[in-house]
């Protein structure tokens, strides 16, 4: 299954299950707040058309399409995100701050040092707030420089781990680590805790009934657990590998932005280790998908790199 089907049919997969959860639950959609997603998905794809079949740039056509891709798996999954919440499970707050204290991680021992280096605190904030960035500029580097397997199986990785990410999610909820500690954003004004307190709000109108209607407008991100976040650090980390000048610059951006995970998140410790265990296996699904290790088809000659062969042989 080359890339590029897999990441429409994971979609399809996903907006499928989407409407099947919120019909089931009697929730609505805001079909307006999906407008302008939908308006910026059919401008790209109509650019990656013109350059696959009117003047052939593969390179362009994959970032293009990619893009689109991951625009629209952002509604859809957002969306997803949201219709599940509305199980009201019971959460598993008290079971993951037993996990951290089990493994010896002192959460708030760490908030302290964060807090305390005032640097610290700032760089975890933007590194915390550079996935949309990410996202779009791994694409556009993967697809441009020629790597259009590398691509596809970014775009791929990228859904697998969202899709595990929210179904997981469904059963495993949980909250911010700052309100199962009962403490408050303003005693800490030197940390950027946007992401750790309002998907409060909606995650708590959802499960109470009073949030009926799904809007993609100042949607939220509100899975805990597994972290989100954490696997995108490590898919991105991956991504950027494949580029010389910015590998390492890549590497450190989302180590980083991994480490602030708990304290910018609010995530428990718990929560990070088992979003870099979904992301390994996603970048594993989205290769196994691109078809990296299938066998040369064609020729005597020495084999060329799985990445080379990939984009080689498979349709951009």
């Amino acid at each position: 299954m080359a890339g590029v089907n897999a990441a429409w049919a994971l979609i399809v997969l996903l907006g499928a299950a989407a409407a099947f959860v919120m019909r089931t639950l009697g929730l609505t959609f805001d079909w307006a707040s999906a407008l302008l997603p939908a308006a910026a998905c059919i401008v790209l794809l109509i650019g990656a058309a013109f350059y696959r079949f009117r003047r052939p740039e593969p390179n362009i056509a994959t970032a293009l399409t990619g893009t689109a891709q991951l625009i629209l798996f952002s509604a859809v999954g957002a969306t997803l995100s949201y219709a599940v919440a509305a199980f009201a499970t019971p959460y598993w707050d008290n079971r993951f701050a037993a996990w951290d204290h089990g493994l010896g991680l002192d959460w708030i021992a760490y908030l302290h040092f964060v807090e305390s280096h005032p640097w610290l605190a700032t760089v975890y904030g933007v590194t915390y707030a550079s996935i949309r960035v990410q996202l779009i500029v791994a694409t556009v580097v993967l697809g441009l420089t020629g790597n259009r397997a590398a691509c596809r199986q970014f775009v791929v990785a990228v859904i697998v781990a969202g899709l595990v990410t929210v179904t997981v999610s469904a059963f495993m909820p949980a909250h911010s680590v700052f309100t199962e500690l009962g403490l408050a954003a303003r005693d800490y004004p030197g940390l950027d805790l946007t992401a750790a307190f309002d998907p409060l709000k909606p995650l708590t109108d959802l499960r109470t009934g009073t949030l009926r209607v799904v809007s993609l407008t100042g949607a939220e991100g509100i899975i805990a657990f597994p972290s989100f976040h954490a696997a995108l650090g490590i898919i991105f980390a991956v991504a950027f590998w494949r580029s010389r000048w910015l590998r390492w610059p890549g590497l450190g951006l989302n180590a980083t932005m991994i480490a602030s995970t708990p304290v910018n998140g609010g995530h428990y410790f718990v929560d990070v280790v088992a979003g870099i265990a979904v992301a390994i296996a996603a970048v594993w699904a989205a290769r196994a998908m691109d078809g990296v290790a299938r066998p040369v088809a064609r020729g005597s000659g020495p084999v060329a790199c799985p990445a080379a062969l990939a984009s080689d042989s498979l349709p951009a």
